[in-house]
């Protein structure tokens, strides 16, 4: 029953956004949605430049910490065509700078900061220039 349904909205979906694309979340997406017919474009964004197998993915690199190249990567995705789906994988837990403190010495507000802005501010920041972007009748964010 899900999966007719999912193929029902997948007639929808021409055009795709994935923003977090380097990470296993957004590369699992790319890789599946990729395979369906209906799919046309998948715009995928992420900090660091990405090789996919499929055609149909066009892959940025994008400075998620300068909001106007936030911006031209919404219009960038809707020169051709309406955006039908907005997907946001980006998220942090821990990396290089930013990991689970064990201590309460090790609490920063750099460390704070940083994970705010990637799990709040950023998702924000894309739906306010994705969002005026997306198709009326099919979109979803």
């Amino acid at each position: 029953m899900l999966r007719i349904e999912i193929k029902k909205m997948m007639n929808n979906f021409e055009n795709i956004v994935v923003t977090g694309a380097s990470g296993a979340i957004g590369k699992a997406f790319i890789n599946n949605l990729s395979k369906y017919q209906e799919v046309k474009t998948i715009y995928a964004f992420s900090r660091t430049k990405q090789l996919y197998s499929s055609l149909k993915v066009t892959s940025q690199v994008i400075n998620y910490e300068n909001e106007n190249e936030i911006e031209d990567a919404a219009k960038l995705s809707s020169l051709k065509a309406k955006i039908n789906l907005v997907l946001v994988a980006n998220g942090i837990l821990h990396n290089d700078v930013v990991f689970p403190e064990k201590k309460l010495e090790e609490i920063s507000i750099q460390k704070f900061q940083e994970i705010f802005y990637v799990n709040t501010i950023l998702p924000s920041l894309i739906a306010k220039y994705f969002i005026p972007c997306l198709s009326k009748e099919t979109a979803i964010m």
